[in-house]
């Protein structure tokens, strides 16, 4: 291949075949690299056919266009794209007072923490009498963390003691901030005190609903949302004499969609009646200051 970069660079330079690119030196730099490089070298062959044709005839559109196949305003697209993956980017970095980050503090968990996690974690594997087991070998030993207590009085309500969950709920319930699984707790128990925790149980008056629905939503607006509040609460609607609240039956049709296996949900969900107002509210962001739910 007969090929002259300067002659090029005057030949492009001149007729000025890609006016986006201002320096000529630049043209025939970019130009020839789409030519040989781009697409694994597709416009190569044109390309020399080009060089050559050159040596022998003047630059024009019409000898572009024979060569390439296409106008020079339409090839100049592809060759400025390339021409920008060419150019360099000037990394801008961007300097501002920012507030020293807080230090980490690292420290050992507690016999109560680790009691309570892998407790979560023999939930998660199915062996819920292996994990009472865990939290009750931590309580005996001396662990009181309210968010162990609170997994701790939900087991012993599901698998366990009922009188050693009432008095473990009792005494979280007293703290400032109880825990919000220990609210899902107290709701079950007094289920239970009214009678109407069974399926054959009796339906629940307004003022004993309401007094379970209260814990309910102290539990709801703690930041808890799991299948045990959803479950307790599709429970309390189907045991409540009361039409669900607007809200309350929009919040169980999307705990059905999210649970969609909870025989109890599926069952509260496919209730009918009129609906009023309040109720469990849908969604809320819990506290700010609440670093963590049981």
């Amino acid at each position: 291949m007969n090929f002259d970069p300067p002659r090029l660079v005057d030949v492009l330079n001149g007729k000025r075949p890609f006016p986006s690119i201002r320096n000529g030196r630049e043209v025939a730099k970019v130009f020839v690299h789409y030519c040989l490089f781009a697409s694994n070298g597709a416009q190569s062959a044109r390309f020399r056919n080009f060089i050559n044709r050159l040596d022998e005839e003047p630059f024009s559109e019409a000898l572009f266009e024979e060569c390439f196949g296409k106008k020079v305003s339409a090839f100049e697209s592809d060759v400025i794209s390339h021409w920008h993956l060419m150019t360099p980017k000037k990394r801008v970095i961007y300097k501002w007072d920012t507030p020293p980050l807080p230090g980490i503090v690292a420290r050992e968990a507690t016999q109560s923490e680790v009691a309570r996690l892998k407790a979560e974690m023999l939930i998660a594997r199915g062996q819920s009498p292996k994990a009472l087991d865990e939290l009750r070998t931590a309580y005996w030993r001396g662990g009181r963390d309210p968010w162990m207590l609170a997994l701790l009085a939900l087991l012993e309500e599901h698998i366990g003691s009922i009188p050693r969950a009432e008095k473990i709920t009792k005494t979280l319930l007293a703290l400032p901030q109880a825990p919000a699984r220990a609210q899902v707790v107290a709701a079950k128990l007094r289920m239970r005190e009214l009678g109407a925790w069974e399926d054959d149980g009796k339906k629940l008056d307004k003022a004993g609903a309401d007094s379970i629905m209260d814990l309910l939503v102290k539990a709801r607006l703690g930041g808890l949302l799991n299948e045990d509040l959803c479950a307790t609460l599709s429970r309390l609607v189907i045991k409540s004499a009361e039409s669900p609240s607007t809200d309350t039956a929009a919040f169980i049709k999307e705990a059905a969609k999210r649970y969609p296996l909870n025989k109890i949900i599926r069952e509260a969900s496919g209730m009918h009646g009129a609906a009023t107002a309040g109720g469990l509210p849908a969604r809320r962001r819990p506290p700010r200051n609440q670093s963590r739910s049981p």
